[in-house]
């Protein structure tokens, strides 16, 4: 991975000087529309001891308000679609020329549906920060994706309650995988096993919503993971024991995860804590700290390619 401190001057700092004027124009207005609003609230409350109506003050200053909040919203917007495109868009085409970032678009509900790595469906599905591209002959793409699922619960007033309850919230990742396949092979993070034993796998065999239970030899994917197959053989012939290797030791970097091989692809499911990619208008962007955490996302993901050895094609896939 190349450091950040390489490209920082040549690739990087030519293009944040308009964006750098554009951040420090938001905080000014941010600080103009504080001003404003302590202004309006005290106009709200000082009005009527002059004999103004307290509602001819309130309206007024509500109004206002609303519109201040409007324009701080979509200045942030802006701004945020202006830092990724052309300030994170230079640190994807550091890493590598090939690599693009849409900040409005997401991996399709469709794709993540169809790698299984969850069943049935979603009844909200978005994302942001589409990131495209190739790593040497491995094609990818990946983004934030957020799926969630209705739910009624019934309330003290007989009445029911809808909630929003999330299924995952990370970022899923999509790579040409390295071999031809035509099954589904599903990765689980192993629970069952993991807490009941023995028992654990008994209740994974009698899973009637998966693909059969494949047991592999290794061990350590065995902690980690419980594998479904609709071809174990298959299964087999796409999880060889280097393959195997490689997983568990990224898997031991990232925590739970889920994967996925369907439709000639690898996708993974990660997990994430953070919001990723998000600007810091506080913080100038001519300081190479604020980029860092950026810069090393980004390679993160990219580098996937590498840890699992995706480039590497003896097989029959060119």
């Amino acid at each position: 991975m190349k450091e950040l401190a390489r490209v920082w001057d040549s690739e990087i700092l030519p293009v944040l000087a308009d964006l750098e004027r554009e951040r420090l124009a938001l905080v000014s207005q941010r600080h103009r529309f504080l001003a404003i609003a302590v202004v309006l609230v005290a106009a709200t409350f000082g009005l009527p001891s002059l004999g103004v109506p307290f509602m001819a003050a309130l309206v007024p200053a509500a109004l206002i308000g609303a519109y201040l909040m409007w324009r701080e919203r979509t200045s942030r917007a802006a701004f945020a679609r202006g830092f990724k495109t052309r300030a994170l868009g230079a640190l994807l085409a550091a890493i590598d020329p090939s690599l693009r970032i849409r900040p409005d678009s997401h991996v399709p509900e469709t794709t993540v549906e169809r790698a299984r790595f969850f069943v049935g469906g979603f009844d909200y599905f978005s994302g942001e920060d589409l990131v495209t591209g190739s790593m040497g002959d491995t094609a990818i793409y990946f983004s934030e994706v957020l799926a969630q699922r209705r739910s009624n619960r019934p309330a003290s007033s007989g009445m029911r309650n809808t909630r929003k309850t999330t299924v995952f919230d990370g970022v899923v990742f999509v790579a040409d995988f390295n071999k031809r396949f035509r099954s589904r092979t599903v990765l689980l993070p192993d629970v069952a096993e993991a807490t009941l034993g023995g028992l654990g796998r008994f209740f994974q065999k009698l899973n009637f919503v998966r693909d059969d239970l494949i047991r592999m030899e290794d061990p350590e994917l065995e902690r980690y993971f419980a594998v479904y197959g609709d071809d174990e053989t298959e299964t087999r012939y796409l999880l060889t024991p280097d393959f195997m290797s490689r997983l568990v030791r990224f898997r031991e970097r990232v925590g739970p995860m889920r994967v996925s091989f369907v439709d000639g692809s690898m996708m993974m499911a990660i997990p994430m804590s953070r919001d990723l990619l998000e600007p810091s208008p506080g913080r100038s962007l001519l300081d190479r700290g604020t980029f860092q955490t950026h810069w090393d996302d980004l390679n993160f993901f990219v580098g996937i390619v590498g840890d699992l050895d995706l480039n590497t094609r003896i097989w029959t896939k060119e």
